[in-house]
């Protein structure tokens, strides 16, 4: 995991929050993992995530739980 897509609750040590993108609704799931090891600035997290989920990567800061979000899709740059 990007280090980038992790938001840090600063409260309880070691813990912090992913936002991931729910694609029924359009909207953002924050959720609790934990961080594990960091390698090469990228994260190993533990948390209940499952493969396939898409987890926003940037601005995280400014995200909150519920948000409604548009996918950002590189190919409408061409």
């Amino acid at each position: 995991m990007p280090i980038s897509a992790i938001l840090p609750n600063p409260a309880e040590d070691g813990d912090a929050s992913v936002f991931v993108y729910n694609p029924a609704n359009s909207q953002l799931a924050q959720r609790p993992v934990q961080v594990v090891n960091v390698r090469d600035n990228k994260l190993q997290i533990v948390g209940d995530l499952a493969p396939g989920e898409i987890i926003a990567t940037a601005g995280v800061s400014f995200l909150h739980d519920g948000m409604q979000v548009d996918l950002f899709e590189a190919e409408t740059l061409r």
